[in-house]
């Protein structure tokens, strides 16, 4: 018997057959790309900023609260691995919508103020390569329905013009 033929008789023999056949039949282990990530963190009146919170598993991003007539103040938001830039403005008491502001992934927006005791009353989102679903929680209304744009298409959640405050908002990242 040659030398060939020993080393495979030896790969051959015992476990080594069926671990020649299952690496044969396997398939390549292949890295998953990480899922988009949307992540809020609010200021809230008499709270002041509160922990980043992020989508995850189908749950939202989740910034502000509920059920203490707190007023949202101001808004940070950032995204990770969408591939795209995320636009976010706001409609602030007494100020009305500011200018939008768009950035890629990893990159922080905030909306909003601090220090002036001033509510947001409407956020707007959009990303151009991804859908976004958002749904506020308003003053003397509640949650109100979570609505999903497409991307591209702005998403505004909250009211304009009846003086009530946003007091949490959610989001995902489609």
């Amino acid at each position: 018997m040659g030398t060939t033929s020993r080393a495979l008789k030896l790969v051959l023999g015992g476990f080594g057959l069926a671990a020649a056949l299952l690496g044969a039949l396997a398939t390549p282990a292949v890295a998953a790309e990480p899922p988009p990530v949307i992540c809020f963190s609010g200021h809230v009146q008499d709270v002041g900023w509160q922990p980043w919170n992020c989508d995850n598993d189908g749950d939202p991003a989740f910034a502000g609260s509920t059920g203490q007539d707190r007023r949202l103040e101001a808004l940070r938001v950032i995204t990770y691995n969408t591939g795209g830039l995320t636009c976010v403005r706001a409609h602030v008491q007494d100020q009305g919508w500011s200018n939008q502001t768009c950035l890629p992934d990893g990159l922080e927006a905030t909306v909003g103020t601090t220090g002036l005791n001033r509510r947001i009353e409407a956020v707007s989102l959009s990303h151009n390569t991804r859908g976004l679903c958002l749904e506020a929680h308003v003053q003397n209304v509640g949650w109100a329905g979570r609505a999903c744009k497409s991307a591209g298409e702005e998403n505004v959640v909250g009211t304009t013009g009846q003086g009530l405050r946003l007091e949490a908002v959610t989001g995902l990242v489609q």
